[in-house]
């Protein structure tokens, strides 16, 4: 009888994640007992083969019954150039600031020997840059305000001044810059 509350651990891959590139695979534990891939036998360091359409499903198992099960989606490399096609000015506005900045993150985090994972964030980064539209500055947003909207400035009303200008402004300005430039010219 093995007593062991530790279920095996499997490194390389996250869980659910989607990959392009053949990833390395580790499985650990102290009382490991069977390693599958998509229901065939492997031993504890192995590779899924990338680049093709074809959905994984790691199960590792170890002698107390403690189970791990991961899976993991590739696709080919050949639908990342679909994927970036469709992005175009038209259709990347500030509004994906967030997406953008979880992609620096990734980069920003991404492991040295990870050089895959990061090559792949690099490259949807770039492609966002590139089509995502420069968000204006604080001193373009004031001169905005001041030449388009003076006449609802002058009531110092903030709110209505928001209200007023985001229909203008939304998508071409972070929302946090319009507000200062807001509060800074209704002082």
């Amino acid at each position: 009888v093995t007593f062991d509350l530790t279920a095996p651990v499997i490194e390389g891959v996250t869980n659910g994640a989607t990959y392009y590139t053949t990833q390395s695979v580790t499985v650990s534990d102290a009382n490991l007992e069977s390693i599958t891939l998509n229901g065939e036998t492997v031993n504890g360091t192995f590779t899924i083969e990338g680049n093709k359409e074809e959905t994984y499903t790691i199960v590792a198992t170890d002698k107390a019954g403690n189970k791990t099960t991961y899976t993991v989606t590739m696709k080919p490399i050949a639908s990342l150039a679909e994927t970036i096609e469709e992005i175009n000015t038209g259709n990347v506005t500030s509004e994906d600031k967030e997406t953008v900045e979880t992609v620096k993150e990734q980069i920003d985090t991404c492991p040295a020997s990870r050089t895959d994972l990061l090559e792949e964030y690099q490259a949807r980064y770039a492609v966002m840059n590139e089509f995502a539209p420069k968000l204006l500055s604080a001193e373009e947003v004031k001169e905005i305000l001041t030449s388009k909207f003076a006449e609802v400035l002058a009531t110092k009303n903030k709110g209505m001044i928001m209200k007023t200008v985001m229909a203008e402004l939304k998508g071409k300005a972070d929302g946090k810059v319009i507000n200062q430039a807001v509060a800074d010219l209704t002082k």
